[in-house]
């Protein structure tokens, strides 16, 4: 088997399920959005739910490897959350011309800063639709799996003006790789870049950013494709990242405080444990460990690939954290 399609593959979690029937489900309305910037095609699924709030929010969500826009939407069931809670839901969605197994490319260089790459039709394409829609760059979160949550940070730091908070899945920090082989060695060993390094470049990418940046993390324990480990790190960055934007430096000046909050295995459920980390009584970054997890959307539908039911509803975790964001 020729090593490129082997590496492909290892990106991808090894295995490529198939499902029959796709529902991604909701009350409201998804219809296809098309984004060009600089040569380069992006196509979206927008969903607006039947009503929407007085202050309407915009999630996007970005699938993972060997996923579509359909699947992530069936798997994480965003539309039933937007449905209860008002808010739009963007859905972005990776050519297969770009990538055989509809990865994102999260690690070329070009997707690692502003106006450049794939990173940059996502950006237009989110832009475009909060503008359409009327929606503050304060109520705009990123969320994904695996590659696609590591794409939702790439996009949250790199265009931080545009994004107030992201949920990370199942993925790793900012600038972990730039090549191929270095993304199959960080996911499976951590990337060997210093994280100080990363964030001061993840900083660096948006600079104009003075407010917070909140910073959700999901991980199983038992995650063979990208092990747990990558989780502390994210974690690690994206408190360094706060710490620059609190005044500059990376010079300890936020005052931070941890607080643990552990959910004992119930039938059928893994056992989680949940670190948040506060400044002035909110919590600016949560990791969320999911234990005895593999490679998958914690409390996610079976109808899509890379989903689990029996962890904690990452979704509608991560919609109460944003939405009552207020930092």
């Amino acid at each position: 088997m020729p090593r490129l399609f082997i590496m492909l593959l290892f990106l991808a979690g090894f295995a490529v399920p198939a499902f029959a029937q796709i529902q991604p489900g909701g009350s409201g309305q998804a219809r296809r959005i098309n984004t060009e910037y600089r040569g380069i095609q992006l196509s979206s699924v927008l969903y607006e739910p039947p009503a929407v709030a007085q202050e309407p929010a915009l999630f996007v969500v970005l699938h993972g490897c060997t996923q579509s826009a359909s699947v992530m939407a069936t798997g994480t069931r965003f539309n039933q959350a937007a449905d209860q809670s008002g808010f739009y839901v963007l859905y972005p969605e990776q050519s297969y011309s770009r990538h055989i197994l509809s990865c994102w490319n999260w690690y070329l260089p070009e997707n690692l800063k502003r106006d450049s790459g794939e990173l940059s039709v996502i950006a237009k394409a989110v832009a475009d639709t909060a503008r359409s829609l009327g929606i503050s760059a304060r109520r705009v979160f990123a969320a994904g799996l695996s590659a696609g949550s590591i794409m939702a940070l790439n996009l949250a730091y790199c265009y931080s003006d545009q994004i107030k908070g992201v949920m990370v899945h199942s993925g790793i920090e900012y600038g972990a790789a730039e090549s191929v082989d270095q993304a199959k060695y960080a996911m499976a060993n951590t990337s060997p870049t210093d994280v100080r390094i990363s964030a001061e470049k993840a900083y660096k990418c948006a600079p104009r950013r003075v407010t917070p940046l909140p910073v959700l993390v999901f991980h199983g324990s038992r995650d063979r494709t990208v092990i747990l480990e990558n989780s502390a790190k994210v974690r690690d960055q994206a408190l360094l990242v706060n710490d620059y934007l609190d005044d500059g430096q990376a010079n300890g000046s936020l005052r931070v405080q941890a607080r643990a909050t552990n959910f004992p295995a119930a039938k059928g459920k893994y056992p989680a444990r949940i670190l948040d980390y506060h400044i002035g009584g909110k919590s600016l970054v949560r990791t969320v460990s999911l234990i005895g997890m593999g490679h998958a959307w914690s409390g996610g539908s079976r109808q899509a690939s890379y989903m689990d039911p029996r962890g904690l509803d990452a979704t509608n975790i991560a919609v109460q954290y944003f939405l009552n964001q207020s930092l």
